[in-house]
């Protein structure tokens, strides 16, 4: 018997939806009652993270916002890592001063890197390594 199929946007909000609740986060906004001229029409915001300097990043069904790069779809992205694994080892200090980072790998080589998130980086990672884990899934 098979798991149940999950959509991305399901998905998106069990993961927000959990660190909000437990009061780990607080810079998380589900199903706000605005968007941004950046998501694409037709789609409908599921969450919006303001980042450190105020500035909001808005989720979708299918990709997100990202301040310089526009709309990011989850297609696009071919891998996420906690920080970056070009800078070096992950060490405490690194923990201290980066720690709310994702560096993406995007089909055709280029990368991105979504910065400055708080602890809402926890959930979203966790939705990045299932998104990229059930599309390796199918794969296979």
């Amino acid at each position: 018997m098979s798991a149940p199929a999950i959509s991305n946007a399901d998905m998106l909000e069990i993961q927000l939806r959990k660190w909000i609740s437990k009061r780990h986060v607080q810079n998380i906004k589900l199903d706000p009652a605005y968007s941004h001229p950046l998501v694409p029409k037709g789609q409908t915001v599921i969450a919006e993270v303001v980042d450190r300097a105020g500035q909001g990043l808005f989720f979708t069904g299918y990709g997100f916002t990202l301040p310089g790069r526009g709309f990011v779809s989850y297609d696009n992205i071919k891998k996420a890592s906690w920080m970056s694994a070009q800078r070096g080892l992950v060490t405490p200090a690194r923990k201290r001063g980066e720690f709310d980072r994702i560096e993406f790998s995007l089909q055709g080589g280029s990368s991105v890197m979504l910065t400055d998130v708080d602890k809402a980086v926890f959930p979203l990672l966790r939705f990045f390594e299932w998104l990229i884990s059930r599309r390796v899934e199918k794969t296979e």
